[in-house]
Order: C-alpha cells, then sequence, then structure tokens
C-alpha cells in the first residue's frame, strides 16, 4: 500500500532530516566544485576497507572505456539484485 507523499513530508523528523540532508550535500558539492581541481599529479581513485587503494591514476585520463563501464555496472547490478 503507498501513501500520498503529502503524508511522509508531514512528519516533522522526515522533513527536518530531508532538508538539513539536502543543504548539505549542496555545500559539499559546492565547496567540491570550487576547491577540487584537476592536476597531472597520480591520485587515489578508489579506495576500499578489504584492499585499501585499489586503483591510481590520473584525474584527467579515464581509467576505463565506456564499454568497460558499462560492464561493470551490469555486473554490479546483477550481484547486488541476485541476477
Amino acid at each position: 500500500m503507498f501513501y500520498s507523499p503529502k503524508v511522509y513530508w508531514k512528519d516533522r523528523w522526515i522533513a527536518l532530516s530531508a532538508v538539513s540532508w539536502l543543504i548539505f550535500e549542496l555545500w559539499m558539492w559546492s565547496y567540491a566544485a570550487i576547491y577540487v581541481r584537476p592536476t597531472a599529479d597520480q591520485v587515489f581513485l578508489h579506495y576500499n576497507v578489504v584492499f585499501g587503494v585499489d586503483l591510481i591514476g590520473s584525474v584527467s585520463k579515464p581509467c576505463c572505456s565506456k564499454k568497460q563501464t558499462v560492464n561493470c555496472c551490469a555486473g554490479c547490478f546483477a550481484i547486488n539484485n541476485g541476477i
């Protein structure tokens, strides 16, 4: 059963949390857009808790082709959804 979004947004905790999240998110993206600039230096492109840094490269060069990216996303989707 689905309720109207109006019912959902009437809850003060939901509305306050959503507005706080939106303000924080806008601030973080603004900060990144203003202060983070591309560089020719090597940077950490991916980090995970198990393996640590597992992808180092340049921000200006893509680390994989569009076909590889699509295949990776499709594989992750399939694994996460039990397909």
